[in-house]
């Protein structure tokens, strides 16, 4: 073979190698300025990592709703995170719910406490209906939150009055009462309360 040949027989082959190449991979985009990189180790699950307006992580559901109750919340004077802390332990953010002692809806309201705050507003006692309306059911259970509120002279909302709110608004007066007495209070009531400091006090750490 002569040079000539022989030389675009090297020329072909490199030409052919180089067409394909895999080409080279394009650079990740950098995170922002002061952004640390997600670390899939340590991420929480996605239910548990989106923040409210005072940084309470909210699961999705909870999260859908919070325009509606963050009006609610603050038409009866209340913290929007408080209310959505409520929601999400009591419900997890579905209208639907109902506890096998028939609480019902977001707040998870007992028919009787219910009519009870229907009827200090003046209005008839909700049928079960209206209890698994998010709008209806927001609205009796912040004006039940408030009422307590009242009721427990509770102005500074630390993580001690949190947890007292809890106590009443899981377990009833009756059992706040008892507990202050000296009485341990019921598991369920004990755990409620327990997780809604918790996550109160926590809202602002991450």
């Amino acid at each position: 073979m002569g040079l000539m040949p022989r030389f675009a027989c090297v020329l072909l082959v490199s030409m052919v190698s180089w067409a394909c190449a895999p080409a080279a991979a394009e650079p990740e985009p950098l995170a922002p300025d002061g952004a640390a990189e997600p670390d899939p180790g340590s991420a929480q699950s996605a239910d548990e990592s989106a923040p409210g307006a005072s940084g309470l992580a909210m699961p999705e559901d909870v999260r859908a709703l919070w325009p509606q109750i963050s009006a609610t919340a603050q038409r009866h004077g209340l913290p929007p995170d408080l209310v959505a802390l409520v929601v999400w332990l009591e419900s997890g953010g579905r209208p639907e719910a109902v506890s096998p002692s028939g609480a019902r809806g977001l707040m998870q309201l007992m028919p009787a406490t219910a009519a009870a705050v229907a009827r200090d507003r003046g209005e008839p006692p909700p049928s079960d209906e209206e209890l698994s309306d998010p709008a209806r059911n927001l609205e009796l259970g912040c004006a039940h939150v408030a009422a307590l509120l009242d009721e427990l002279e509770l102005r500074a909302l630390d993580g001690e009055a949190v947890h007292r709110l809890a106590v009443a608004y899981n377990g009833g007066m009756a059992v706040l009462r008892a507990w202050d007495g000296g009485q341990p209070l019921p598991e369920e009531t004990r755990a409620y309360a327990a997780a809604m400091r918790e996550r109160w006090e926590s809202r602002d750490a991450r």
